[in-house]
Protein backbone atom coordinates (compact mmCIF):
# COMPACT_ATOMS: atom_id res chain seq x y z
CA UNK A 1 0.00 0.00 0.00
CA UNK A 2 2.90 2.34 0.71
CA UNK A 3 4.20 1.91 -2.84
CA UNK A 4 0.85 2.09 -4.66
CA UNK A 5 -1.06 4.59 -2.50
CA UNK A 6 0.50 7.77 -3.91
CA UNK A 7 0.12 6.45 -7.48
CA UNK A 8 -3.40 5.01 -7.57
CA UNK A 9 -4.91 8.03 -5.84
CA UNK A 10 -4.09 11.61 -4.94
CA UNK A 11 -0.63 11.81 -3.41
CA UNK A 12 -1.47 14.69 -1.04
CA UNK A 13 -4.56 12.83 0.24
CA UNK A 14 -2.46 9.73 0.83
CA UNK A 15 0.24 11.69 2.67
CA UNK A 16 -2.45 13.37 4.80
CA UNK A 17 -3.84 9.94 5.71
CA UNK A 18 -0.36 8.75 6.76
CA UNK A 19 0.28 11.87 8.83
CA UNK A 20 -3.08 11.53 10.59
CA UNK A 21 -2.40 7.87 11.31
CA UNK A 22 0.98 8.70 12.86
CA UNK A 23 -0.65 11.30 15.10
CA UNK A 24 -3.45 8.90 16.00
CA UNK A 25 -1.12 6.22 17.38
CA UNK A 26 0.94 8.67 19.42
CA UNK A 27 -0.52 8.76 22.94
CA UNK A 28 0.05 12.49 23.44
CA UNK A 29 -1.54 13.66 20.18
CA UNK A 30 -5.13 14.98 20.15
CA UNK A 31 -6.12 13.15 16.95
CA UNK A 32 -9.50 11.39 17.23
CA UNK A 33 -10.85 8.28 15.53
CA UNK A 34 -13.18 10.53 13.54
CA UNK A 35 -10.25 12.57 12.22
CA UNK A 36 -8.34 9.43 11.29
CA UNK A 37 -11.19 7.87 9.36
CA UNK A 38 -12.13 11.17 7.73
CA UNK A 39 -8.58 11.21 6.33
CA UNK A 40 -8.89 7.57 5.21
CA UNK A 41 -12.21 8.31 3.52
CA UNK A 42 -10.80 11.41 1.81
CA UNK A 43 -7.94 9.29 0.44
CA UNK A 44 -10.37 6.52 -0.57
CA UNK A 45 -12.42 8.94 -2.66
CA UNK A 46 -9.39 9.76 -4.82
CA UNK A 47 -8.45 6.15 -5.64
CA UNK A 48 -9.27 4.98 -9.15
CA UNK A 49 -12.07 2.46 -9.61
CA UNK A 50 -10.92 -1.11 -9.22
CA UNK A 51 -7.95 -0.24 -7.04
CA UNK A 52 -9.74 0.84 -3.87
CA UNK A 53 -9.74 -2.45 -1.95
CA UNK A 54 -6.94 -1.59 0.55
CA UNK A 55 -8.49 1.76 1.52
CA UNK A 56 -11.92 0.11 1.63
CA UNK A 57 -10.62 -2.47 4.10
CA UNK A 58 -9.28 0.31 6.29
CA UNK A 59 -12.68 1.99 6.31
CA UNK A 60 -14.33 -1.32 7.24
CA UNK A 61 -12.06 -1.54 10.29
CA UNK A 62 -13.59 1.55 11.89
CA UNK A 63 -15.79 -0.35 14.35
CA UNK A 64 -12.77 -2.30 15.60
CA UNK A 65 -10.71 0.86 15.94
CA UNK A 66 -13.51 2.51 17.92
CA UNK A 67 -13.65 -0.47 20.29
CA UNK A 68 -9.89 -0.21 20.87
CA UNK A 69 -9.50 3.52 21.31
CA UNK A 70 -11.37 3.77 24.61
CA UNK A 71 -9.31 1.20 26.58
CA UNK A 72 -6.13 2.64 25.03
CA UNK A 73 -7.08 6.18 26.09
CA UNK A 74 -7.93 4.85 29.56
CA UNK A 75 -4.45 3.23 29.66
CA UNK A 76 -6.06 -0.20 30.10
CA UNK A 77 -4.23 -1.34 26.95
CA UNK A 78 -0.61 -0.27 26.72
CA UNK A 79 2.43 -1.00 24.61
CA UNK A 80 0.44 -2.56 21.75
CA UNK A 81 2.84 -1.14 19.17
CA UNK A 82 6.00 -1.26 21.27
CA UNK A 83 8.46 -3.74 19.73
CA UNK A 84 10.38 -4.18 23.00
CA UNK A 85 8.47 -7.25 24.24
CA UNK A 86 8.32 -9.35 21.03
CA UNK A 87 11.91 -8.43 20.15
CA UNK A 88 13.12 -9.46 23.60
CA UNK A 89 11.30 -12.79 23.29
CA UNK A 90 12.91 -13.46 19.91
CA UNK A 91 16.36 -12.51 21.19
CA UNK A 92 16.02 -14.70 24.30
CA UNK A 93 14.95 -17.70 22.22
CA UNK A 94 17.97 -17.19 19.97
CA UNK A 95 20.39 -16.96 22.91
CA UNK A 96 18.72 -19.88 24.67
CA UNK A 97 19.15 -22.09 21.61
CA UNK A 98 22.90 -21.40 21.76
CA UNK A 99 23.64 -21.59 25.50
CA UNK A 100 20.56 -22.98 27.23
CA UNK A 101 18.81 -21.28 30.15
CA UNK A 102 20.38 -18.06 31.42
CA UNK A 103 19.85 -15.19 33.86
CA UNK A 104 18.68 -12.09 31.98
CA UNK A 105 19.88 -8.68 33.14
CA UNK A 106 18.06 -5.83 31.39
CA UNK A 107 18.48 -2.10 31.65
CA UNK A 108 15.67 -0.21 33.38
CA UNK A 109 12.55 -0.48 31.24
CA UNK A 110 8.99 0.39 32.24
CA UNK A 111 7.64 -1.60 29.31
CA UNK A 112 9.53 -4.79 30.14
CA UNK A 113 8.73 -4.39 33.83
CA UNK A 114 5.00 -4.11 33.09
CA UNK A 115 5.15 -7.34 31.08
CA UNK A 116 7.30 -9.40 33.44
CA UNK A 117 4.44 -11.76 34.40
CA UNK A 118 3.73 -12.38 30.71
CA UNK A 119 7.38 -12.99 29.84
CA UNK A 120 7.81 -15.47 32.68
CA UNK A 121 4.65 -17.42 31.89
CA UNK A 122 4.66 -17.70 28.09
CA UNK A 123 4.26 -21.47 28.27
CA UNK A 124 0.94 -21.02 30.07
CA UNK A 125 -0.66 -19.00 27.27
CA UNK A 126 -3.21 -20.66 24.97
CA UNK A 127 -1.68 -22.02 21.78
CA UNK A 128 -1.91 -19.62 18.86
CA UNK A 129 -1.55 -22.50 16.40
CA UNK A 130 -3.58 -25.62 17.32
CA UNK A 131 -1.30 -28.45 18.36
CA UNK A 132 1.69 -26.13 18.77
CA UNK A 133 1.80 -25.05 22.43
CA UNK A 134 3.67 -21.93 23.49
CA UNK A 135 7.20 -22.42 24.81
CA UNK A 136 8.60 -20.99 28.02
CA UNK A 137 11.19 -18.26 27.73
CA UNK A 138 14.66 -19.82 28.29
CA UNK A 139 15.47 -17.48 31.21
CA UNK A 140 15.81 -18.39 34.88
CA UNK A 141 14.88 -14.89 35.99
CA UNK A 142 14.82 -11.27 34.78
CA UNK A 143 16.45 -8.48 36.78
CA UNK A 144 17.11 -4.82 36.03
CA UNK A 145 20.38 -2.90 36.36
CA UNK A 146 21.83 0.54 35.69
CA UNK A 147 23.03 0.64 32.10
CA UNK A 148 25.58 3.32 32.95
CA UNK A 149 27.33 1.18 35.57
CA UNK A 150 26.88 -2.44 34.52
CA UNK A 151 29.72 -3.48 32.14
CA UNK A 152 27.60 -5.94 30.15
CA UNK A 153 24.89 -3.33 29.57
CA UNK A 154 27.46 -0.70 28.60
CA UNK A 155 28.72 -3.08 25.91
CA UNK A 156 25.15 -3.88 24.85
CA UNK A 157 24.41 -0.17 24.43
CA UNK A 158 27.51 0.21 22.28
CA UNK A 159 26.46 -2.77 20.14
CA UNK A 160 22.94 -1.35 19.73
CA UNK A 161 24.36 2.02 18.69
CA UNK A 162 26.68 0.39 16.17
CA UNK A 163 23.83 -1.58 14.59
CA UNK A 164 21.73 1.58 14.46
CA UNK A 165 24.53 3.45 12.70
CA UNK A 166 24.75 0.75 10.03
CA UNK A 167 20.98 0.77 9.57
CA UNK A 168 20.89 4.55 9.29
CA UNK A 169 23.69 4.50 6.72
CA UNK A 170 21.78 1.98 4.62
CA UNK A 171 18.57 4.00 4.91
CA UNK A 172 20.24 7.23 3.79
CA UNK A 173 22.54 5.77 1.14
CA UNK A 174 25.72 6.53 3.09
CA UNK A 175 27.16 3.06 2.64
CA UNK A 176 30.42 4.49 1.24
CA UNK A 177 31.48 5.51 4.76
CA UNK A 178 34.62 3.37 5.37
CA UNK A 179 33.81 2.99 9.08
CA UNK A 180 30.32 1.71 8.29
CA UNK A 181 31.77 -0.68 5.70
CA UNK A 182 34.00 -2.24 8.38
CA UNK A 183 31.22 -2.24 10.98
CA UNK A 184 28.48 -3.78 8.80
CA UNK A 185 29.66 -7.43 8.90
CA UNK A 186 29.80 -7.28 12.71
CA UNK A 187 26.40 -5.59 12.94
CA UNK A 188 24.82 -8.31 10.81
CA UNK A 189 26.24 -10.98 13.12
CA UNK A 190 24.90 -9.15 16.17
CA UNK A 191 21.39 -8.90 14.75
CA UNK A 192 18.66 -11.50 15.28
CA UNK A 193 15.91 -11.50 12.65
CA UNK A 194 16.91 -8.05 11.46
CA UNK A 195 15.04 -6.29 8.65
CA UNK A 196 17.48 -3.90 7.02
CA UNK A 197 16.34 -0.74 5.18
CA UNK A 198 16.40 -0.79 1.40
CA UNK A 199 17.22 2.70 0.15
CA UNK A 200 15.61 1.91 -3.23
CA UNK A 201 12.21 1.71 -1.49
CA UNK A 202 12.60 4.73 0.79
CA UNK A 203 10.90 7.75 -0.74
CA UNK A 204 11.64 10.23 2.06
CA UNK A 205 15.16 9.44 3.32
CA UNK A 206 16.54 11.20 6.38
CA UNK A 207 19.81 12.98 5.82
CA UNK A 208 22.68 12.93 8.28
Amino acid sequence: MHLTGPVLGDRSAYEAMLATFVDAIRPNQPTTVDELFNAIEACHRTVRDGFDTPAGLLLAARCHAQDLVYPIDARKIRDVLDPAVPCLIELCRHVGAAIGEFHLVHDSSKTINRHLPLLLSLDQLPAVTPGLPAEALPVVDITFADSSRTPQLIIADWVAGAVRQVGQARATGANDDPFVAQLAPLAERWTVGGVWPNKDLITTPRRI
